[in-house]
């Protein structure tokens, strides 16, 4: 079903923050900087290290690769800060075209590539479990069978724990941070998560642990609205380039823990 943008998703492009290429957060005084175009991209922030906030600043791989697009393209960036599913579903923020492209580790999938259009991939990745470190019990796959799994609403790991695991209670969170408060206190299970993102997590929540087993195999791409070929050329032009030259090897080695 299509989904309809809300009154309130639309107040919050009205609200963006403007960052410049360096990504910094607020407006920029040089008068050469305040002139160039505005590149409005959409993110979902609290999903370390991809993208996340230091204070007002926009900071992760994902923004990284962002401000490399606006250098190449001579403009700066308004980031759209919301839900990862008000982002990435049918009738969300890239299908309208209500932001020009959105970064926010966001897998390639048959059923997203119906309503937008994506970038060459710029990261691989896999889905993994998240327990607490004192749960012994749960030691993959097969032991979460009609556990209560968290998940990040509209990602692909919420599809994964649906299709795969049998009888599971399915938690959707806006943010995995909201998952972990419930993980921690036993209110749920397990979390699935991607595998870059659940290191930064378990380094922040030492109290947890992520499983041997992998999931699932995915690919990071950049998403744009269905059929806008001109500024998706532009986009895989920076990433060749990133990839080339090494400037993607250093920003995803700038976030390692």
């Amino acid at each position: 079903m299509k989904r309809i943008i809300s009154l309130a998703i639309i107040a919050l492009l009205t609200l963006t923050f403007l960052v410049g290429c360096g990504g910094d957060g607020g407006g920029d005084s040089n008068p050469t900087t305040a002139a160039k175009q505005k590149l409005k991209v959409g993110t979902s922030t609290g999903f370390e290290p991809f993208e996340f906030k230091e204070g007002a600043k926009y900071v992760g791989i994902d923004i990284d690769i962002a401000n490399e697009i606006a250098k190449d393209l001579d403009k700066i960036i308004d980031f759209v800060d919301g839900k990862f599913e008000d982002l990435t579903d049918d009738g969300g923020l890239i299908a309208a075209g209500a932001v020009d492209f959105g970064i926010a580790a966001i897998s390639k999938t048959n059923e997203r590539a119906e309503y937008m259009d994506f970038s060459d991939p710029y990261f691989d990745s896999t889905v993994v479990i998240i327990v607490r470190k004192d749960d012994i019990k749960i030691k993959g796959e097969d032991d979460l069978v009609g556990k209560k799994i968290g998940v990040q609403s509209g990602t692909t790991s919420a599809g994964i724990a649906e299709d795969i695991i049998k009888d599971a209670e399915i938690k959707g969170f806006d943010e995995y941070a909201q998952a972990a408060v419930q993980l921690r206190n036993g209110g749920i299970d397990a979390i699935l998560m991607d595998e870059k993102a659940a290191n930064s997590f378990i380094n922040e929540y030492s109290d947890t642990k992520i499983l041997d087993e992998e999931l699932a195999h995915e690919v990071y791409c950049i998403a744009v609205k269905k059929g806008d070929t001109e500024l998706l050329d532009k986009i895989n032009k920076t990433l060749k380039r990133i990839k080339e030259d090494g400037t993607l090897d250093n920003i995803i080695k700038k976030y390692d823990k």
